[in-house]
């Protein structure tokens, strides 16, 4: 954090602070009866009279030289005992005063330091959101940030890395049916014709996420659209002995999708959980509305991820798995936000994790 968001972030706490102490200094200082006897006399007198009362009531009366009466809140006081006066025009006068019991507080005073105590709290609650809204908007420019550097790039990787695959791959091919029929150069070929074909679909991965396809909105069923996927994907669960449970919900509105697009990052997540999830266990897919937004839910009952992970995942070329691309969960993300929508993981290690695609209704 630099200087200038210390600063400010200490003005957020120190202004509201200043404003309670004041505001409360003010009413706590009117409050008590003895202010009228205040605006009858001079500053230097009343603070002598203050020093002596403290919080106590005073009952008092002004009388001039000759004893007369000129102000005051009680005519049941001697003349006995007067003490010499300045009144606040500035003319000489005596006073008479009693001192009655201690004052409490008001009632509208205590309510109202309550009011600037949850004043005081709210503004601290906001002033964390708006912090958390800040680190969440500066993640999220950054993100946009390497983005756009990797539209720009791969403009330039499409011809420099495909071309010449391609061209390794056909001569690879050729070579190939001049050699002789001899098993351990055929398994030599067969691997390194592997790794071309693993090159050649990370480039693809790469393209995909940096640069990819145009949206092309219609009016799709969210259930129809996951009950294919799930259809498409089911052989894969059962081939690694991993339960693959489908719970629809109802109600749930068309919503304007790229079909494509929403069903590519519905597989990449259910990769993501296979990957993850051991045999016997279990990948869920549900569907249903929450706060009227539309979502789709996938969990596992994997490995989970850790706490320090969670703000990795979904940024460029950071994978948890040996051999893996790194753009599958950035692209997702991608896909959310050019759909205005919004992707949230929810994991435990240990336990498993899920991921849930929230759409705009």
């Amino acid at each position: 954090m630099n200087k200038k968001n210390r600063i400010h972030k200490l003005l957020l706490f120190i202004i509201p602070i200043l404003i309670i102490l004041f505001s409360t200094y003010l009413f706590i200082d009117s409050s008590f009866s003895n202010k009228e006897l205040q605006r009858k006399l001079s500053d230097e007198s009343y603070r002598n009279i203050k020093n002596i009362s403290g919080n106590r009531k005073i009952y008092w009366k002004i009388v001039d030289r000759n004893l007369r009466q000129i102000d005051g809140n009680s005519n049941d006081l001697s003349n006995r005992e007067l003490l010499a006066i300045t009144t606040s025009d500035n003319k000489p006068a005596y006073l008479s005063f009693q001192l009655g019991e201690k004052e409490n507080i008001p009632f509208y005073i205590i309510f109202i330091l309550i009011i600037n105590m949850i004043l005081f709290i709210g503004i601290i609650f906001y002033a964390q959101t708006l912090q958390i809204k800040y680190r969440n908007l500066r993640r999220e420019s950054e993100l946009s940030k390497n983005l756009a550097y990797l539209g720009e790039l791969s403009r330039g990787l499409a011809h420099e890395l495909r071309n010449p695959l391609n061209t390794i791959t056909m001569n690879l091919e050729m070579i190939a049916s001049d050699l002789p029929s001899d098993e351990h150069i055929k398994r030599r070929f067969d691997r390194i014709r592997r790794e071309l074909k693993r090159l050649e679909d990370n480039l693809t991965n790469f393209l995909r996420f940096a640069r990819p396809p145009e949206l092309r909105l219609h009016k799709e069923d969210l259930n129809e659209l996951v009950e294919n996927i799930v259809k498409f994907f089911y052989p894969e669960c059962r081939s690694a002995n991993i339960n693959l449970e489908v719970r629809l919900g109802h109600g749930i509105p068309k919503l304007l999708l790229d079909k494509k697009q929403i069903e590519q990052a519905i597989l990449n997540l259910l990769l993501n959980a296979k990957l993850f999830t051991k045999p016997q266990g279990t990948i869920t897919v549900t569907t249903g509305e929450q706060n009227n937004r539309p979502y789709i839910s996938i969990s596992d009952t994997g490995s989970g991820i850790a706490k320090e992970e969670l703000s990795k995942l979904f940024s460029p070329y950071y994978t948890r798995r040996k051999g893996g691309s790194g753009v599958g969960l950035a692209f997702v993300k991608r896909i959310m936000k050019e759909h205005m929508g919004d992707i949230r993981v929810e994991s435990e290690k240990g336990r498993g994790t899920e991921f849930i695609l929230f759409f705009k209704n």
